[in-house]
């Protein structure tokens, strides 16, 4: 497995990993568009992480850092390499990434309905922290999101508790 810095090159396969990675928006939310992630890939502050798995992109995430205070915009694993481990080792990849940046919270929204993801995100000591109602619109429904944060100090207590 292989987690490098995606840049303007690697927008055609972002924008397939995300097609198909949210295929279900009943599910995730709504796919990005190709316009949506360029936006977002020159952005400061941004830094977007392609997954590599036997050679194949595989999966993706996206974060955004200002000051001391981060948020994961999208994260999406192929449906082919879900139960892998995959969206942990983004999720770990994109920590390690954020703390020397300064980082102390890292903010994400996840729809209330994605019980995976939620629970990815908890395994990695994310909480609920609030909700957001109908953030997730598609043309057949409207799906409330959870809002979740982790403190990176807290994470890096309870991974010191475990090891101990």
């Amino acid at each position: 497995m292989q987690i490098v810095e995606a840049t303007m090159a690697h927008l055609p396969v972002l924008d397939v990993l995300q097609q198909q990675a949210f295929a279900d928006p009943h599910i995730s939310g709504p796919a990005w568009t190709e316009a949506a992630i360029a936006s977002m890939l020159g952005m400061p502050g941004v830094t977007t992480r392609l997954l590599h798995n036997h050679d194949q992109a595989m999966g993706m995430a996206m974060w955004r850092a200002v000051a001391d205070e981060a948020e994961l915009l999208t994260l999406g694993v192929l449906p082919a390499g879900r139960g892998q481990g995959l969206g942990r080792a983004l999720m770990l990849d994109g920590v390690a990434r954020l703390a020397p940046w300064g980082v102390e919270t890292i903010f994400l929204e996840v729809a209330v309905n994605n019980l995976v993801a939620i629970q990815l995100y908890q395994g990695q000591g994310f909480a609920i922290v609030g909700r957001r109602r109908n953030y997730y619109g598609t043309a057949a429904a409207s799906i409330d999101a959870h809002v979740m944060s982790l403190h990176i100090s807290d994470r890096k207590r309870l991974s010191n508790e475990q090891n101990s």
